[in-house]
């Protein structure tokens, strides 16, 4: 799901108009429209701002995480055992999957690239344990930073 439609739900979810969600952020009806349209984004200080009025993490309005909540993608990183990961890294799919991924990096622009690989690299080095659950939370999570570029 696109920023565009991630703002648009939480909207209608809390039972605001465009109007209403306008003027909780001192923006014109037109701004919000614009980005319900996808015609404009918020900034990233309005983005912040959003996340924090609609008690969800930037990475969901931005459509890179399934999670509204970083404590919803810690309870799911928790449920998976690291059986469950060695699996996952095991099956065709995640083979498949992984060479996908690898195929649409070596495509990317440079900078782009990089970026994904910085990212893959802290969570698999510095934010948590180096298990199989992470590397496949990374892998995934590069995954979707790339479908993202498309």
């Amino acid at each position: 799901m696109e920023l565009k439609d991630r703002i648009r739900q939480l909207r209608t979810d809390v039972g605001l108009s465009t109007t209403q969600l306008a003027s909780v952020f001192e923006k014109s009806e037109a701004a919000v429209r614009a980005w319900e349209g996808g015609r404009t984004k918020p900034d990233a200080e309005g983005l912040i701002e959003l996340s924090k009025y609609f008690g969800c993490s930037v990475d969901y309005l931005l459509g890179l995480s399934e999670y509204k909540t970083v404590s919803e993608r810690e309870r799911f990183l928790k449920s998976l055992t690291d059986e469950d990961s060695q699996v996952i890294i095991a099956s065709p799919d995640f083979a498949s999957c992984l060479n996908g991924l690898v195929t649409r990096l070596r495509k990317l622009p440079e900078n782009e690239r990089n970026g994904v690989l910085e990212f893959i690299n802290y969570y698999t080095s510095h934010d948590y344990k180096n298990n199989h659950r992470d590397v496949v939370f990374a892998m995934l999570k590069g995954a979707t930073m790339l479908s993202q570029n498309r």
